[in-house]
């Protein structure tokens, strides 16, 4: 995983990113009012599931599809890797074993 983006994960994680109800306790911002609706707060909690612009936009589906396509990714990968590591025994149509083979 890139820095980049372990960096992002853990300050999501701990609420530590740039919203505007964090920039308000930071002391860098007044308005903690969300700019995608106007009406609620800006938290890690208002934007990715109850914001009604950022749901009327698909924004939490596309978020959603995101994290589904990574977890699939990272599946296939590992299943490719297990499968590159199994061997198979072959057996001859009279029934002696042949020679292991990766498949």
């Amino acid at each position: 995983m890139s820095p980049l983006k372990l960096s992002f994960k853990i300050r999501s994680t701990y609420d530590m990113l740039p919203s505007m109800t964090n920039l308000a306790k930071w002391k860098k911002g007044d308005d903690q009012t969300c700019p995608l609706c106007k009406e609620k707060p800006q938290t890690m909690e208002h934007v990715p599931s109850s914001c009604r612009v950022t749901l009327a936009n698909g924004r939490y589906t596309w978020r959603q599809n995101t994290v589904l396509e990574e977890l699939t990714t990272t599946i296939s990968n590992h299943m490719k890797s297990e499968a590159s590591n199994i061997r198979h025994t072959f057996f001859t149509e009279g029934g002696k074993c042949g020679s292991d083979q990766n498949v």
